[in-house]
């Protein structure tokens, strides 16, 4: 009988280089040295129907990938068990607003009266309507809902002409396939921005289990360093690992490896970091934007930076 621990991860999204660093800590045995064994929990095996913050919150997983707007929302709602953010898988910002590059839309401000394709997420729309105030727009986008993976092939269609990427995945996807895409950054125009993904953990498993918590962060770490130092040998083990349909593409997945490499760690070489001033930052936009009540505002509750 096995004494590794075991353990499970919640997949925000089918297998991609988001999710890189975990997947290569697997393939370097760094999981089964501190102890553990980590099973992956994709969205595609319920159809999406349960995010991995509420696989977490329901106690059906130990660590779920989300974004900065989770914690938030979830820190609001009293029925639900509080998250905490553990480590940030990136520390600059890879996503933005894009829209066709051989389209008329050359600015946010232009997206005035345009079809937006959301994720039905909380907080989305009013952070794209402040991107396109920041240009000079009214923020009159007109937000349409397309299946859960349809928001980027609504571009390609014609049926939507913005929407939110990762420009390391979809990004250099649209560049390879011959239909590159503009890219409006949030930090661009000034509007504050948390982290995303981030590993989440429910904050009493994080009190119960600090040990449990800091070995795998620690054992992902040592992934996230490989991803970040050679991104090749990184997107070639996970190919490797892997055996998805999401990455049968090998050279693509090693341009996206590359793209991302650059934002993984800290100015100090550091995977997992996060900085209260941009939790704070992000904070004060959504209470600015009066999606946040500003007596809510807890940094405390909401990260632990990575040990």
């Amino acid at each position: 009988m096995s004494s590794l621990q075991h353990i499970t991860l919640a997949l925000d999204w089918t297998p991609n280089t988001t999710h890189i660093g975990f997947f290569v800590a697997q393939a370097l045995g760094a999981y089964r040295a501190a102890g553990l064994q980590v099973q992956w929990q994709t969205p595609e095996a319920d159809g999406y129907t349960l995010t991995p913050a509420v696989k977490v919150s329901r106690g059906l997983a130990h660590f779920g990938l989300a974004p900065s707007e989770t914690v938030l929302s979830f820190s609001l709602q009293p029925d639900k068990p509080a998250l905490r953010a553990v480590a940030a898988l990136l520390q600059q910002d890879t996503s933005a607003i894009a829209v066709p590059a051989a389209g008329p839309v050359q600015r946010p401000a232009q997206l005035d009266g345009q079809r937006y394709a959301s994720y039905s997420a909380r907080y989305e729309m009013a952070i794209v309507r402040a991107l396109v105030r920041a240009d000079g727009g009214r923020g009159d986008i007109v937000e349409v809902q397309p299946d859960r993976l349809g928001a980027p092939a609504m571009l390609d269609a014609g049926t939507a002409e913005a929407t939110w990427i990762f420009s390391h995945w979809e990004g250099v996807l649209a560049e390879r396939r011959g239909r590159p895409l503009r890219q409006f950054r949030l930090g661009d125009h000034g509007i504050a921005y948390g982290y995303s993904p981030l590993l989440l953990v429910r904050d009493a498993f994080f009190q119960a289990q600090p040990a449990l918590v800091q070995a795998f962060v620690q054992a992902s770490a040592q992934g996230w360093q490989l991803a970040a130092q050679d991104p090749e040998r990184a997107a070639a083990l996970m190919c490797e690992a892997v055996p998805h349909p999401s990455l049968a593409d090998a050279g693509f997945v090693a341009a996206s490896a590359r793209a991302l490499a650059p934002a993984i760690l800290d100015a100090q070489g550091r995977w997992g970091t996060m900085a209260a001033q941009r939790w704070s930052d992000f904070a004060a936009l959504l209470v600015r934007l009066g999606e946040f009540p500003a007596d809510q505002v807890d940094l405390a509750r909401w990260f632990s930076t990575p040990t």
